[in-house]
């Protein structure tokens, strides 16, 4: 068994949701952190969610202030499945003009 550390990035333009596709190239994915950037403070909440291959949520929170934040999941990570992609999704279709930046780091099994 070897594990690959790896990382994906997006952006969008303002008002636009960002989607980070962990593609279905490995079995298992364990997500260790995701960061992201606001470039000014939203109207609204702004949910980050994770999804499993078959569209479940493994995983949500709120961002409520702009600039930088991150989640970190710990030594073991999230353990996203296997066989299929996952989606990380920050919803920025109500930021009222906020731009959002998302990266997602993972082990690859």
């Amino acid at each position: 068994m070897s594990f690959h550390i790896q990382s994906s990035y997006g952006t969008a333009a303002a008002n636009t949701d960002v989607y980070v596709n962990l593609a279905a190239a490995y079995d298992t994915k364990t997500i260790k952190q995701i960061v992201w950037s606001l470039s000014g403070n939203p109207a609204a909440a702004i949910p980050i969610t994770i999804e499993s291959p078959v569209g479940t949520v493994l995983c949500s929170f709120d961002v409520t202030t702009g600039g930088p934040g991150y989640i970190d999941f710990g030594a073991k990570g999230l353990k996203c499945g296997a066989n299929g992609a996952v989606q990380v999704l920050m919803d920025l279709a109500a930021s009222t003009g906020a731009i959002g930046k998302l990266t997602v780091i993972y082990d690859t099994e």
